[in-house]
């Protein structure tokens, strides 16, 4: 079924044509309808490919101390504020762009630059005629939050121009999920399935390495440990389509079995646009029973007898 044909059964349903309802406005009906179907019938199953991507989350009172020693730039030991305003899922890049202008006021010069690896997942500090440079915590801890693990893993000290950090803390803990996501069925990481874990592994998990567990939070994954490199992550899914279609000839994603309806809830809405709330229910009702009927119908052709239960079981480390 298409959308032109929805709309015009709908319409014959409702009794209306293209004076009492544009194509434009019934078309954001049949949109919403079918939404509500595809939530009703508990989603459509998908499957997604999950890139990891670094997020850092960044307050105002981040800091971490810097010393710079030689012929170019220098820096005696200071503390560096990352950012004036808080970042959230900044990339990076973005990162790396801050460090750059704030290592550059503190020095009072150009010759620092900062670079961030998409693949390394590390920072690269590089000054110019710097014979040694030093990372290492803030030294007013009371007022200050450490931001030298959270970004470059730790605190080293180099005696080069180049400053090269480690894996930075819990940078891969979340990845965003589609933006049709309705409810998760699965979630496999290097072919291997991932199993749930309490919200509790994920505040602060100070763990890195291949995830073994996951977590469903909005509109993010949540892992852990939190992978150091990318491998091979799915999920799969239901989802709730954000539009319906983008044309009058593209099909639906709803099962054929289920598109009728759309049709029924897209009279439904019609009808309430209509002010006609008496015959509006009365579609209301009609969608509810064959809705269930549908739902019921397809349930009983699963014959399993018990749900599987995951291979691997759970346990928490003790850190």
């Amino acid at each position: 079924m298409i959308r032109s044909e929805v709309r015009s059964l709908a319409r014959i349903m409702a009794r209306l044509d293209e004076n009492g309802l544009s194509d434009t406005n019934a078309d954001v009906l049949i949109d919403q309808a079918h939404a509500q179907v595809a939530r009703d019938i508990g989603g459509i199953p998908k499957k997604a490919h999950m890139q990891i991507a670094a997020k850092f989350y960044i307050g105002t009172d981040f800091r971490f101390r810097m010393t710079i020693a030689g012929t170019g730039d220098t820096l005696a030991a200071t503390d560096i504020q990352i950012s004036s305003t808080e970042l959230t899922e900044a990339s990076g890049a973005t990162v790396a762009t801050a460090l750059q202008t704030a290592i550059q006021t503190a020095t009072g010069g150009t010759g620092t630059t900062v670079a961030w690896s998409t693949t390394a997942f590390t920072f690269t500090i590089t000054t110019l005629l710097a014979t040694a440079q030093t990372i290492e915590p803030p030294e007013d801890s009371v007022y200050y939050t450490d931001a030298s693990a959270i970004l470059f893993g730790g605190y080293t000290s180099v005696q080069d121009s180049t400053w090269v950090g480690s894996f930075p803390q819990d940078v891969t803990l979340e990845a965003d999920l589609p933006s049709d996501f309705h409810q998760i069925s699965k979630v496999s990481w290097d072919d291997g399935e991932l199993v749930s874990a309490p919200r509790d592994y994920f505040i602060t998990p100070n763990a890195s390495g291949p995830p073994c567990y996951y977590d469903i939070r909005n509109d993010h994954i949540y892992l852990y440990p939190s992978p150091t490199q990318q491998a091979r992550f799915y999920i799969e899914y239901t989802a709730v389509p954000v539009t319906a279609s983008t044309s009058d000839t593209a099909t639906y994603l709803i099962p054929t079995r289920f598109q009728m309806l759309i049709v029924t809830y897209t009279t439904y809405l019609m009808l309430l646009a209509s002010h006609e709330y008496e015959k509006a229910n009365q579609h209301l009702a009609l969608y509810i029973r064959e809705k269930n009927k549908m739902v019921i119908n397809t349930a009983n052709q699963n014959t399993s007898i018990e749900p599987a239960t995951p291979h691997r079981v759970w346990y928490k480390v003790s850190q």
